[in-house]
């Protein structure tokens, strides 16, 4: 974008904690859900799960990597009164595609809470990934 100056620093250090918070709440959620709808034995158990699946760790990963290079790009936009424009790529499923080409300036979200289709979102969303597998990335415009 030919900027300088972005103090993307701080808004590192402050993803960073807003990711493993999220983590963490996550986590917890589900391992609350599991001890009212089920037992304490399907917590015991799901924490096992974790414990020895690799994949939840590459999930995890594949997804921040998204996050993470969309939001520091909408940082950096942002900053520099740009607004930032949502891209599906290729194969996108129906809602990516129907999301693709909205054009958001700070503050603005590409989606709302509520359900979209079998897609539950809890808090608004400016920058992908919108679910999980989601490829969708950001432009400046």
């Amino acid at each position: 974008m030919g900027v300088t100056g972005t103090g993307l620093e701080e808004y590192i250090q402050e993803h960073i904690d807003l990711v493993g918070d999220g983590h963490s709440q996550n986590s917890l959620n589900q391992l609350l859900d599991l001890l009212e709808k089920e037992s304490m034995e399907a917590v015991e158990t799901r924490v096992d799960d974790w414990q020895k699946d690799d994949s939840r760790a590459n999930k995890i990963a594949e997804n921040q990597s998204v996050a993470t290079g969309n939001r520091i790009f909408a940082a950096v936009a942002f900053y520099h009164g740009y607004k930032i424009i949502v891209q599906a790529r290729g194969s996108a499923c129906t809602f990516c595609k129907s999301i693709s080409g909205t054009i958001l300036g700070r503050g603005e979200y590409a989606v709302s809470t509520g359900t979209h289709g079998d897609m539950t979102v809890k808090k608004p969303m400016s920058a992908p990934p919108w679910h999980r597998g989601c490829f969708c990335y950001l432009r400046h415009v």
